[in-house]
């Protein structure tokens, strides 16, 4: 598997490495290159497959091993040839089995050594070939020489890898020649595979094995060519590269031998070998000439210069104000000394110009205005920043209009009015309203004079000097109408109010409804009314919040008219109901607002509390005093009433109303067998008579047919007990509840019945009871 992250940093490094060193001269010079030499890695397969026979009772590896020691014995020895040998598949069976072998050493010096390396080789492992290229770039100490592999493999990448990407990858970045490949007794199919990977040569026996690599040899280690010297020329100012707005010219011994001229992006000259000189033009706004001497060329070496022009060029950058408006893009400028005027051109935010260091007048023109003549220094390699001000005048233009439409300058007159408060008017100039000024901030005032008449002002309208500003100036037969809801200052968050608008006058009569405000933000409601008078009723601002009236709201066509309703502010009342210290947990509560001192009447309703938690009932009502009624407490349980009780602003008003504790309570009627239709009720004592008719109903006991008792479970407390035959017969008793406890009463009832005169006089009969309490 090719193993792309350490690759490419590798390749990264050797780039940096093997960077050519290039000379950087302000007054010329020249970079020695190295003499350029060819290095030749042998990669060797020593994979397990090389141990298969290849002929006569010999092995690949054996076959191998004869053919390159042959070839290392008969290698010459040259000064520009250095020799290096890695192994793969020789130690172990992991993919990382790729080993230098021997280092890149002078042929006379390596060959005892490989040869004494590839003796020793046995056959082990797999076959990394991809991983083998990734490492053997690392191996050459040169990316400029000629770097050759020559991979002698018996099979194709078992790794996983993808050696062809790998090769290409070292080609493209000129690490290394095109790798040469012997398959040695390989399938067509395998083949295959490995050709990509450079120029590939098949190989079945000894002698087609001894005879590729013999061929390798000679195409690589053939005598190398005569090179001309070379030299490259770049020319920079202040680091940029300025080559193609420049010409060159090389000199040998006082005669030119070649001329370049501008659109180069870089000088290239081949020559023989020696001492030359070089001059340089650049050709800006004004040329400037620049001579480097004495650059010496190398045979088959390419010198680099850089020629700097930092000590002769300076750059100029001017800004364009009018007021405090930039107007650059539209001026211009330009710098003169005592011999020339030199134009600056639009380049970015600036104008500019790179030209001879030295002093200069610079000037600039906005609208055929000028600016004051600035004199500045350009330094050498270094950049100067001048902002010149042209004091040109500016002129505001209105454009009127009603409904949309232009309004014709007869129809609106209009005056601006400086920072001194001197006033002055617009004229007409061709159908507009204009106004020549100054540069500054102006307030403006327009009148429109048809129907309806309205007034426009402007504040603070700034223009730049020469600056045309055009203002739209609207008129409308429509204006809004905004109206902000306000509770104690704060925008009013109860409820949900309506704003509905109606003509002026009519008493909001149906008929004279126009309109219902939109609520655009918390508080507040607008929106478009034709001019004229309205009347405003605002409703559904949440409990406790009457609804609001106003009267005689006049809108103007064009503008917003704003109205604030201050509704006062608004507290919280909470109402937590408890039966024996505990929350109250019996029937449905329901907790009634009304306003205060209004007995409950219907009118009077303010609210119904939302229950926020087990027993507890809460709502915002408008800062004020307030009665509560709370009914649905569940049987046995009176409804409550809390009077007088106020309501703060910003504040949580809490009321606990007691309840008291429940109690159960039997009744067993000795003698009442088969009268369960007797109705037993309980009632709470009244505070004018303990029997009288003011005794509260509280209920009825329920009749248990399993037990053949009476029983129910209500509020501690005294209570008349009360036993009927529902014909207005009945028995009366008083009795005390405790909170947690069974009252039981026992009463021997004895009806007695004369059912003869029943038969005969019907329910004339007479009845008779009598009872006794049994504790």
């Amino acid at each position: 598997m090719i193993r792309p992250a350490p690759f490419f940093k590798r390749i990264l490094l050797l780039s940096l490495v093997l960077t050519m060193v290039t000379l950087l001269v302000g007054i010329g010079g020249t970079a020695a290159s190295e003499t350029e030499k060819t290095y030749i890695e042998f990669i060797l397969d020593s994979s397990f497959s090389m141990n298969e026979q290849a002929e006569r009772n010999k092995t690949r590896m054996d076959v191998a091993k004869e053919v390159m020691i042959d070839l290392i014995q008969n290698l010459e020895d040259r000064p520009d040839l250095e020799i290096g040998l890695r192994v793969y598949g020789a130690r172990n069976t992991q993919c990382d089995d790729t080993v230098l072998m021997q280092d890149f050493t002078p042929v006379a010096e390596a060959r005892a050594k490989i040869i004494e390396i590839v003796r020793s080789l046995r056959p082990r492992g797999k076959t990394p070939i991809a991983y083998s290229l990734e490492l053997a770039a690392l191996d050459f100490p040169s990316k400029d020489s000629r770097n050759v592999i020559v991979l002698i493999t018996d099979g194709e990448e078992s790794c996983g890898g993808n050696p062809c990407l790998v090769s290409a990858a070292l080609q493209a970045e000129g690490i290394i020649y095109k790798p040469y490949v012997v398959g040695f007794a390989m399938t067509a199919s395998e083949e295959a595979k490995v050709r990509c990977i450079g120029t590939y040569y098949s190989a079945k026996d000894r002698k087609s094995l001894s005879e590729a690599l013999g061929s390798i040899m000679k195409e690589v280690v053939q005598e190398p060519e005569v090179r001309p010297a070379n030299l490259q020329v770049k020319v920079t100012y202040r680091d940029s590269d300025i080559t193609a707005d420049c010409r060159l010219e090389v000199i040998r011994d006082t005669t030119t031998a070649a001329v370049f001229d501008v659109g180069n992006q870089v000088f290239r000259y081949s020559g023989d070998a020696g001492t030359v000189d070089l001059k340089v033009t650049y050709l800006g706004a004004v040329p400037v000439e620049k001579s480097v001497a004495g650059i010496r060329l190398e045979q088959g070496q390419t010198t680099s210069v850089t020629v700097k022009l930092d000590d002769l060029l300076g750059t100029l950058r001017v800004r364009v104000l009018s007021g405090n408006r930039d107007v650059t893009a539209q001026a211009e400028a330009w710098a003169r000394d005592d011999q020339r005027q030199l134009p600056l051109a639009s380049r970015g935010d600036f104008l500019t110009a790179v030209i001879p260091s030295g002093f200069y007048g610079v000037q600039a023109v906005y609208q055929g205005n000028r600016s004051q003549l600035a004199e500045v220094d350009v330094s050498p390699g270094e950049t100067t920043d001048l902002t010149l001000t042209i004091d040109a005048p500016a002129k505001i233009v209105l454009v009127p209009t009603f409904d949309g439409e232009p309004v014709p300058t007869d129809k609106v007159r209009a005056w601006y009015i400086d920072s001194t408060g001197v006033e002055a008017g617009f004229a007409d100039e061709n159908g507009k309203l204009t106004a020549v000024v100054k540069g500054g901030v102006y307030g403006i005032r327009c009148e429109y004079l048809g129907t309806p008449p309205q007034v426009r002002r402007l504040d603070k309208v700034e223009v730049a000097g020469g600056e045309v500003k055009q203002i739209p100036v609207p008129f409308a037969a429509e204006g809004k109408l905004r109206v902000i809801v306000t509770a104690d200052g704060k925008p009013h968050v109860a409820g949900q109010p309506l704003v509905t608008v109606y003509k002026a006058g009519a008493g909001f009569d149906s008929e004279a409804w126009v309109a219902n405000l939109e609520m655009v933000a918390q508080g507040v409601c607008e929106r478009q009314l034709r001019y004229g008078k309205y009347d405003l009723r605002i409703i559904q601002l949440g409990a406790g919040y009457p609804d609001e009236e106003r009267f005689d709201i006049e809108i103007v066509g064009g503008e917003v008219t704003e109205t604030i309703i201050e509704v006062g502010a608004a507290g919280k009342l909470q109402i937590r109901l408890s039966s024996d210290g505990r929350p109250h947990t019996a029937g449905s509560p329901l907790v009634i607002v009304y306003e205060a001192g209004a007995g409950f009447d219907p009118d009077a309703w303010v609210a119904n509390f939302e229950q926020v938690a087990q027993a507890v009932y809460e709502g915002v009502l408008k800062a004020g005093t307030y009665d509560v009624k709370v009914i649905n407490l569940g049987d046995g349980f009176r409804d409550q009433e809390l009077l007088g009780i106020e309501v703060k602003s910003g504040a949580i008003t809490q009321k606990t109303i007691e309840l008291g504790g429940l109690g159960r309570v039997e009744v067993d009627l000795t003698g009442a067998e088969g009268y369960d239709w007797l109705r037993v009720m309980l009632f709470a004592v009244g505070e004018f008579s303990q029997w009288g008719e003011y005794d509260t109903y509280v209920c009825d006991l329920e009749y248990d047919d399993a037990k053949g008792i009476w029983r129910g479970e209500v509020r501690e407390g005294k209570y008349q007990m009360r036993i009927t035959d529902g014909y207005g017969r009945e028995q009366r008793l008083e009795i005390t509840v405790e909170p947690g406890t069974v009252t039981r009463r026992g009463i021997v009832l004895d009806l007695r019945e004369d059912w003869e005169t029943y038969e005969e006089w019907g329910d004339s009969a007479d009845w008779e009871w009598e009872w006794r309490i049994e504790d």
